[in-house]
C-alpha cells in the first residue's frame, strides 16, 4: 500500500508551534516508526509545501529520530495570501495543481494530517475537488471557528475559507477525530456519517516526564524567566481577545485568592502571544488590582524549559472553555504535576478526575479549587495518583496503529 501523507500541519507558523503541529510530527513519527513492523511495511511519503515554511526543520527532525525515508517538496506555482479567498480561480489553480501532483505518484490512499490549513497560512489543502479517484482520510481537532462563528469567522474571506473547508472535509472517505469529544462534534454539528470517523486518540510528546531539577538548575529556570515565588501555571495562546482559553476569568479568580496564597504563588502565563497582546494582558491585570510582577507572562517557551516548568509547577490550572483534546492537560501529567482544569467534555475525558475540576464560568469555583488543591496534601496526592494512572490511557503507539489498521481496512473495501 502507498500512502501520501500530507504534513504541512507541521509546517506552518500558525501550527507548528501549537497543538496542532505538535500533534502531527508526534503521530507521524510513531505511523512510521509502527509501520516498519512486520504486518505493515507499507510505502510512505510524505508531503510538504516549500512555500509553507519549516519543512527542513521537520525533515532533519524525523531523519535523526528514524533515518531515511521518502518525501515530496512541492513548490506551488503561485503564494496566496494567508487568510484570503483570492479570486477564485487562483485559489483553485493551486488546489489543482496540488491535487495533480499528487495523483502523479499514484498513491493508494491520501491522508491530510490537517485539513484545516490555510486560513491564517499559506498552506493549501483540498479534498477531491478534481481528482476524485484516490480515498482520501484527514485528521480533524475541533470545530471551534464553525460552532462560534461570530468570534472566529467575523471577517468575510476568513469565513468563506473556512466554509469551503467544510465542504472539502465532507467529501472524505473517512476522517480521523484527536478526541471522542472532536468526533461527537463532528458527526452532530457537520452531520458526517457516524461509521466513518474514527476517534484515534492523542498523546504528549515523550520528552514531558517526571525529571529530578536541582537547586541550581532550578534558580537558573526562574532566573531566565524571571519568576520570583513558586508558580502556578497555564499553557495555551495567550489572546486576551480569544474568550475560550477563559484567560480573564483566571485573573480573576487569582485576586480572589488568599493574601498568604498571592503572596506564596506567582500566576505564570506560557504560550504564544504578541507585543501587543501583551500589553493588553498586563493592562487588565493592572485594572484588577494586581500587584505587578504577580501574574507573569514568558511568551513562547521551548519544550525543554517547558519541561522544566511543568516539573517546578506547585500547580496546573487550565480553564479553557472549550477544546479539542487539551494537550497541555496531559503534558503536565505526564510530569506528575498537581492539575485543575474545567469540568468540560474534552477535560473529562483526557483528565477525568471530577474532584479536580471547576466551573470554568466561575471565579468563585477556580479560586476555591485553587486553594483546595495547595492547603490540602491528601487532595495534592490524590491529584498526582489519578494523573501517573490517567496519562497511562494515552500512547502514540496505539493511536499509530488505529491509523494504519483503518487506512488498510479503507483500501480493502
Amino acid at each position: 500500500m502507498k500512502v501520501l501523507i500530507d504534513l504541512q500541519a507541521a509546517q506552518t507558523r500558525q501550527s507548528k508551534y501549537r497543538g496542532i503541529g505538535k500533534y502531527s510530527l508526534n503521530l507521524i513519527q510513531a505511523v512510521l516508526t509502527q509501520n516498519q513492523c512486520q504486518q505493515h511495511n507499507h510505502e510512505l511519503l510524505l508531503f510538504y509545501n516549500s512555500k509553507a515554511g519549516h519543512y527542513k526543520d521537520n525533515r532533519e527532525y524525523l531523519q535523526q529520530k528514524l533515518g531515511a525515508y521518502n518525501e515530496i517538496i512541492w513548490t506551488p506555482a503561485k503564494t496566496l495570501k494567508a487568510g484570503k479567498e483570492e479570486k477564485n480561480w487562483n485559489t483553485r489553480l493551486i488546489e489543482h495543481q496540488r491535487e495533480q501532483l499528487i495523483q502523479s505518484y499514484q498513491p493508494d490512499i491520501i491522508y491530510i494530517n490537517s485539513l484545516f490549513e490555510g486560513i491564517d497560512n499559506n498552506a493549501t489543502t483540498s479534498i477531491k475537488h478534481f481528482y476524485r479517484q484516490t480515498p482520501t482520510v484527514a485528521t480533524v481537532y475541533d470545530l471551534i471557528p464553525y460552532l462560534y462563528p461570530a468570534q472566529y469567522l467575523n471577517q468575510a474571506n476568513q469565513s468563506t475559507v473556512y466554509l469551503q473547508k467544510i465542504k472539502h472535509l465532507k467529501r472524505a472517505d473517512h476522517l480521523f477525530a484527536i478526541s471522542e469529544t472532536t468526533r461527537q462534534e463532528v458527526v452532530n454539528h457537520v452531520n458526517y456519517p457516524e461509521h466513518k470517523i474514527t476517534n484515534i486518540s492523542s498523546d504528549a510528546d515523550n520528552r514531558f516526564k517526571k525529571i529530578k531539577l536541582t537547586q541550581g538548575e532550578i534558580n537558573c529556570l526562574k532566573k531566565q524567566y524571571n519568576i520570583k515565588h513558586d508558580i502556578l501555571m497555564f499553557v495555551g495562546n495567550l489572546s486576551i481577545n480569544d474568550p475560550r482559553k477563559n484567560i480573564k476569568t483566571l485573573i480573576k479568580a487569582y485576586k480572589k485568592l488568599p493574601q498568604k496564597i498571592s503572596e506564596k504563588y506567582q500566576l505564570l502565563l506560557v504560550g504564544p502571544c504578541q507585543e501587543e497582546e501583551k500589553a493588553q494582558l498586563l493592562n487588565y491585570c493592572q485594572e484588577q488590582q494586581i500587584e505587578p510582577g504577580k501574574i507573569h507572562i514568558t511568551n513562547y517557551v521551548n519544550n525543554d524549559d517547558l519541561l522544566k516548568l511543568y516539573n517546578i509547577c506547585q500547580l496546573f490550572i487550565f480553564p479553557s472553555l472549550h477544546e479539542g483534546f487539551g494537550l497541555p492537560v496531559l503534558e503536565a501529567m505526564r510530569c506528575h504535576t498537581p492539575v485543575i482544569t474545567a469540568n468540560t467534555d474534552s477535560m473529562k475525558e483526557v483528565f477525568n478526575l471530577t474532584d479536580a475540576m471547576f466551573d470554568p464560568k466561575s471565579e468563585e469555583s477556580i479560586k476555591n479549587k485553587i486553594i483546595w488543591a495547595l492547603s490540602d496534601k491528601n487532595a495534592q496526592q490524590k491529584i498526582i495518583t489519578h494523573c501517573q494512572k490517567q496519562a497511562k490511557q494515552f500512547s502514540w503507539q496505539q493511536s499509530a496503529e488505529t491509523v494504519l489498521y483503518k487506512l488498510e481496512q479503507i483500501i480493502r473495501s
